[in-house]
C-alpha cells in the first residue's frame, strides 16, 4: 500500500525554469506537479545501479573506449620507466 509523504517545497526555482517546467508539461499533457513528481522519479531511478553500469547505458562506448585508449599508454609508461 502507497502512502503520500506530503509536499516538498522547492524555494528559489528562477523564473526561467518555471516556464520551461510548465511548457515542458504541457507538451506531455501533464500538470506541473505530474510533471515534476515524472522528473524526481527518473533522477532516483538508477540510484541503487553501479556508475559504471550506469555509464555505459546512458554512454554506449564511451567506458569500453577509455580502457581500450589506456592500454597502450599505460604500456608505454612501464617502457620508459623501465629503462
Amino acid at each position: 500500500m502507497k502512502f503520500p509523504l506530503g509536499p516538498i517545497l522547492v524555494r528559489n526555482v528562477e523564473d526561467a525554469t518555471v516556464r520551461k517546467l510548465r511548457r515542458r508539461a504541457e507538451r506531455r499533457g501533464r500538470t506541473m506537479n505530474e510533471e515534476v513528481c515524472q522528473i524526481l522519479r527518473n533522477a532516483v531511478q538508477d540510484e541503487d545501479r553501479p556508475f559504471t553500469e550506469l555509464a555505459v547505458a546512458t554512454r554506449p562506448g564511451r567506458v569500453a573506449r577509455r580502457r581500450f585508449v589506456r592500454k597502450p599508454r599505460d604500456s608505454k609508461v612501464k617502457q620508459t620507466n623501465a629503462r
